[in-house]
């Protein structure tokens, strides 16, 4: 968007991102789910990603990655990564290097 730098787009994800998260607690949503390959990152993995966890977490959607701090940061909010890959290990290194600040968050990973 011409006139916005990166720290606005990403201040305006983070906004929609607590929209929402605020949204599923006054609906006594508990838990959010969210697809892995195509979804949190733009590109598929196939199940068979080599290219390493940093160049993958590189494809991490803005918005994702804002929708995943908001909703890390709440206590009655679960967040579970779902996936058909054959590589949970690969994601949750995916999501350490999207998300550094949130180390030891209570997410998890379900996959094939």
């Amino acid at each position: 968007m011409p006139g916005t730098t990166p720290k606005t787009v990403q201040e305006d994800e983070m906004a929609k991102a607590k929209i929402l998260v605020n949204t599923l607690k006054e609906k006594g949503i508990t838990l959010l789910a969210i697809d892995f390959d195509r979804t949190i990152v733009s590109v598929h993995t196939a199940g068979a990603w080599r290219r390493g966890a940093e160049t993958l977490a590189e494809y991490v959607r803005p918005c994702f990655k804002a929708a995943l701090k908001a909703a890390l940061a709440e206590t009655l909010i679960h967040v579970c990564v779902v996936t058909y890959s054959q590589q949970p290990e690969l994601i949750r290194e995916v999501l350490k290097h999207a998300l550094p600040h949130r180390q030891g968050a209570a997410y998890s990973i379900s996959g094939d």
